[in-house]
């Protein structure tokens, strides 16, 4: 008689398990590792019948759709603070990173079509003039007014220069005007300020990974630990 095949019964800890591995592989941005994160929830489940990339995508689909449908959801998008438990917060990470997957392949079918990509060029010429733009009228309108405020500044000079020629006077040397530095661009600020939360983020993402990937071997080591108790 042959062994009974062990196939996968999704539970709330075995999502937990999916979830890291999706979180870990994260197939939305490179779809054929759906392969890989059936293999390793394959092995670390010890199944006789290996689950498929299909059956672990479209539990993860079921699961990101049902946290988008749920009250915390909508207490996160309007900033309410909650305290949330592991899967919980794997389920937030993965919608994060199936919504960043989503963008960038909106980026690239922009870039690698004829139309989207004429259309976002001339988008980015609009824009680029309108910035233009708006920073020659900010200086034409700072040139105006540092003309009105020399010109105020030479009145009283001139009027001293008249007086002291009327009484003999000698004008004491005049101080030397101090320039004023010119302003940081607002736009160079954002985007180095951008450039500087992008590599945090990075960086934390990579530790998460580790940390994960680290859980992931811990909780495997416990599964095929308690197997050899059971056996034994």
């Amino acid at each position: 008689m042959s062994a009974k095949k062990k196939s996968i019964i999704f539970t709330d800890d075995i999502d937990e398990m999916l979830l890291k591995e999706v979180n870990f592989y994260n197939p939305f941005k490179t779809p054929a590792r759906w392969t890989e994160v059936a293999e390793s929830l394959t092995g670390l489940l010890e199944l006789t019948s290996p689950c498929t990339a299909r059956t672990v995508k479209e539990r993860t689909v079921r699961i990101i759709a049902k946290w988008k449908s749920s009250e915390l959801a909508s207490q996160k998008a309007s900033g309410i603070q909650q305290d949330y438990t592991e899967l919980q917060k794997l389920m937030i990470d993965v919608t994060e990173l199936e919504k960043e997957a989503e963008i960038e392949i909106a980026e690239k079918r922009k870039t690698t079509n004829p139309k989207m990509k004429a259309k976002t060029d001339a988008e980015k010429l609009k824009e680029g003039k309108a910035v233009r733009d708006k920073a020659l009228l900010c200086f034409s309108k700072k040139g105006k007014l540092d003309g009105v405020k020399d010109e105020m500044n030479e009145r009283p000079e001139q009027e001293t220069e008249n007086q002291d020629s009327d009484t003999g006077d000698v004008e004491p040397p005049k101080p030397k005007k101090i320039k004023k530095k010119a302003k940081e661009d607002p736009l160079l600020s954002i985007l180095a300020r951008k450039l500087e939360l992008d590599e945090l983020k990075e960086q934390r993402k990579m530790q998460e990974l580790e940390i994960r990937k680290q859980e992931s071997e811990n909780q495997k080591a416990l599964i095929g630990a308690l197997i050899n108790q059971k056996s034994n």
